[in-house]
């Protein structure tokens, strides 16, 4: 009886794994078109902030790969990456102000740097 209950326990693991891998898959998937849909719309303008989307997805796979998780642990790096894209792209938004800041103002182009 006793070496029924670890191989049901056993048993249960990959369900919870599974459904973290379920989860994984999920994120990314819409990670990918994510990244797509902002590769056709602002590449152009802004490149800074698909190379930051691509970036914070491989640091979120290499650290989903490098780590065994749960469920909390993946929702956490999924705020976490999230948080690191909003971040670059307020950084962009700020370098592309202080961009046009210099290109009106051509005094200034000495006290701006980026």
């Amino acid at each position: 009886m006793t070496m029924e209950n670890p191989e049901g326990v056993a048993g249960a693991l990959p369900s919870s794994s599974s459904v973290s891998q379920k989860v994984f898959f999920f994120v990314v998937v819409f990670w990918f078109f994510f990244s797509v849909l902002f590769f056709f719309f602002l590449f152009v303008l802004f490149p800074f902030i698909f190379i930051s989307i691509v970036y914070s997805f491989v640091i979120y796979v290499y650290v989903y790969i490098n780590t065994c998780l749960d469920l909390k642990k993946l929702i956490s790096i999924c705020l976490f990456v999230c948080l690191y894209f909003f971040f670059w792209v307020l950084v962009d938004v700020i370098r592309m102000q202080l961009w046009s800041l210099q290109r009106d103002l051509p005094f200034m182009a000495c006290w701006v740097t980026l």
